[in-house]
């Protein structure tokens, strides 16, 4: 008798541990099936293509998914998802301090040359203050921690924010997008893009951005701190033998 109960509780037990066993094994499968899927992400950091897991350097990665989902509008909203990067902007555009691990000018001054360089399409900007402005088509923006004055110049003591845009493409496409909001908000962006020939394709972005200010002058009885600025990039995208591609990229922005 007392066989039998000692029996009958090992098949109590035993069955449920090997079920536990095939269930753990199938979930460990899955995600090891999941971790091979995981896409390469591919930055320009080191002045050439790399995948982030090779790039020997401190870099966070926003990709055109995250800036849509996100609502990334400019710039100054990059810190809300860079734990790092910190930019400190008073009553006007001109006026605005980047920071990068802590460190940066830290002058609220125009003038001053930045210690946070940006970099545009490979092209720097020289002043902060000039990249202030909406992102539009843009496939990537790499935060690049710690100084890296060898590969970017000067002004690129703390860290560079590296910003890509989309190429044209060889099939017709475009995206067109209308914002509003409190203060008057308008905002008004989007892309087009498709072939010229067999071998050149275009791209052509503009955008629109309009809000009141929400701060008054007692004094003045003006209103400070609003938007009234607008950017356009046109591309060209030439591909003229197997090793040799142009790329011309004419823009204008104000704000």
């Amino acid at each position: 008798m007392l066989l039998r109960n000692i029996t009958l509780l090992s098949t109590k037990f035993i069955l449920p541990a090997i079920l536990l066993i095939l269930i753990s094994s199938q979930n460990i499968y899955a995600q090891t099936a999941n971790s091979l899927d995981i896409e390469e992400i591919v930055v320009t950091s080191t002045k050439k293509n790399t995948t982030l897991q090779e790039t020997p350097v401190s870099v966070s990665v926003i990709q055109m998914e995250d800036i849509e989902r996100l609502a990334i509008s400019d710039i100054l909203d990059l810190q809300s998802s860079v734990p790092s990067l910190q930019i400190n902007q008073t009553q006007f555009a001109a006026q605005n301090t980047f920071q990068i691990r802590g460190f940066g000018n830290g002058a609220n001054n125009p003038g001053v040359e930045p210690s946070v360089a940006i970099s545009i399409d490979g092209v720097m900007i020289s002043r902060n203050q000039s990249a202030i402005n909406d992102l539009i088509s843009v496939e990537r923006v790499e935060v690049i921690k710690g100084p890296q004055s060898t590969l970017f110049g000067k002004n690129a003591i703390a860290g560079v924010i590296n910003i890509t845009t989309a190429l044209p493409e060889n099939d017709f496409g475009g995206k067109f997008q209308i914002t509003a909001g409190e203060y008057s908000l308008s905002k008004i962006g989007g892309t087009v893009t498709g072939p010229i020939s067999e071998n050149t394709s275009f791209r052509l972005s503009a955008t629109s951005h309009k809000r009141d200010g929400y701060t008054k002058n007692l004094e003045l009885g003006t209103e400070i701190n609003d938007r009234d600025r607008y950017a356009i990039r046109a591309q060209l995208l030439s591909e003229l033998t197997d090793n040799l591609t142009v790329r011309i990229i004419v823009d204008k922005d104000e704000a």
